[in-house]
C-alpha cells in the first residue's frame, strides 16, 4: 500500500467496516495490503473475506461493476467468492477528512487452498483445470453487458499504472520509447478476442478444491484481450522460476502451458493471433508491474529484493524481451 494511503488507515476503519456486515473483527487475519487491505474476519462463526479499498484506488462505481460482474459470473456456473450484503448494500462507504473514502466488501472465502509453484499438486490436471476455468469465463465474458446505466469496468488503457511518468517523472526515454511501441502494437490488435476477463488469475487468486478452482479478488478486472488473462499464468510462473535460479525454465514452461491450452480448447480456441501476441502481453505485465513497484514504495527506501525485481524488469524492458522466449515456448505448438 502506498505511503498516503497507510496514514489514512486504522483499526477503527476494521472494526466499523465488519460491523456493518455483521461480521466479527476481533481476531481479524491480515492477509495483504497491496492494493486493498484484506482481511480474515468471522461471520456466524465462519471465515469471510473482508476487503477495504481506498477511493485513490478505485471509485465506487468501479467496485460495484465489479461485484455485478462477479454474480454473474456465479450464474453462468463458475466458482466465485460472491460478496454479501447487509440491508441490500454489498458496499460500505467510509468518509475521511481528507476527502477520501474508504469502500469495504464482505466476500465468502473460497473453498480449497492455495498452489504452490512446482509443488505436489503442480501437475496436468491443474494445468488443464486452470485453462478450463479461464476459456470458460471468456465464453461467459462473451455474453456479458452491463444493464444501461449500470457501472462499467475499466478498459486496458485506462489502467493508471500504465502512466509510468505519475510516479517516475525522470524515467528514461528509452523506457518511454518501448512503452509506447508497446501500446502502438496493442492498438493494433484485432478485438476477436476481447471482453471483460479477470486480468490477475495467478496462485495468490484462486484456491484448488478436489480438481476444481475457485476465483476470487476481481479487484483488477477490466475490458481487455483474452490473450492478456491467459499471459498471466505463465508470466508469474516463469517469475517464480526465475526468483529460483530454473536452469531449465522454457521446459518447465512448456509442460505448464501444453496443460494449461489443453484445458482452455475444452471450452474455446487458443487462435494463432492469440498465440502471437501473448508476447506482447508478458512485456505489458512487466510494465504494470514496474509501475506497480514505484507506486507502492514512493519515495521510501525499498526492501532488497525488490530492488533486485524491479531491476530485471527494468533490464527486461529496456532489451526489449519477454520473460520467458515464446518462440521457443510455442514451438510445440505451431
Amino acid at each position: 500500500m502506498e505511503p498516503s494511503v497507510r496514514k489514512q488507515f486504522n483499526e477503527e476503519i476494521i472494526k466499523e467496516a465488519a460491523h456493518f456486515f455483521g461480521a466479527d473483527a476481533q481476531i481479524a487475519k491480515k492477509l495483504g495490503e497491496a492494493e486493498n487491505y484484506v482481511y480474515e474476519v468471522k461471520l456466524d462463526g465462519a471465515p469471510a473475506i473482508l476487503r477495504i479499498t481506498h477511493s485513490s484506488h478505485r471509485s465506487l462505481d468501479q467496485l460495484l461493476a465489479e461485484l455485478e460482474w462477479i454474480e454473474f459470473l456465479h450464474r453462468k456456473g463458475i466458482r466465485v467468492s460472491r460478496p454479501f450484503n447487509s440491508n441490500g448494500a454489498n458496499v460500505h462507504v467510509i468518509p475521511l477528512e481528507t476527502g477520501t473514502e474508504f469502500y469495504c466488501c464482505l466476500f465468502e472465502k473460497a473453498m480449497g487452498d492455495r498452489i504452490t509453484a512446482d509443488g505436489p499438486q503442480w501437475i496436468e490436471p491443474l494445468f488443464i483445470e486452470w485453462g478450463r476455468t479461464i476459456g470458460k469465463m471468456h465464453n461467459a465474458s462473451i455474453e456479458y453487458e452491463p444493464a444501461l446505466g449500470k457501472p462499467r469496468r475499466p478498459h486496458w488503457n485506462e489502467e493508471e499504472l500504465l502512466d509510468i511518468e505519475r510516479y517516475k517523472p525522470d524515467v528514461s526515454d528509452e523506457i518511454l520509447q518501448h512503452k509506447n511501441v508497446l501500446l502502438r502494437k496493442l492498438n493494433g490488435l484485432t478485438k476477436n478476442n476481447f471482453g471483460l476477463i479477470h486480468s490477475d488469475l495467478h496462485t495468490g487468486n484462486f484456491h484448488y478444491h478436489r480438481e476444481e478452482l475457485y476465483l476470487f479478488d476481481f479487484d483488477d478486472s477490466s475490458y481487455h484481450w483474452f490473450a492478456s488473462d491467459v499471459a498471466i499464468p505463465l508470466y508469474y510462473y516463469a517469475w517464480t522460476l526465475e526468483k529460483n535460479g530454473e536452469p531449465n525454465p522454457v521446459e518447465k514452461c512448456t509442460l505448464f502451458f501444453s496443460g494449461f491450452l489443453k484445458g482452455y480448447e475444452q471450452e474455446r480456441s487458443f487462435t494463432e493471433e492469440m498465440a502471437n501476441s501473448i508476447s506482447i502481453f508478458l512485456k505489458l505485465r512487466d510494465f504494470v508491474l514496474y509501475t506497480f513497484l514505484l507506486k507502492k514504495f514512493g519515495a521510501e527506501e525499498i526492501e532488497e529484493t525488490y530492488r533486485n525485481l524491479m531491476s530485471a524488469i527494468k533490464q527486461r524492458i529496456e532489451e526489449d524481451r519477454e520473460i520467458i522466449s515464446m518462440e521457443r515456448l510455442l514451438k510445440p505448438f505451431y
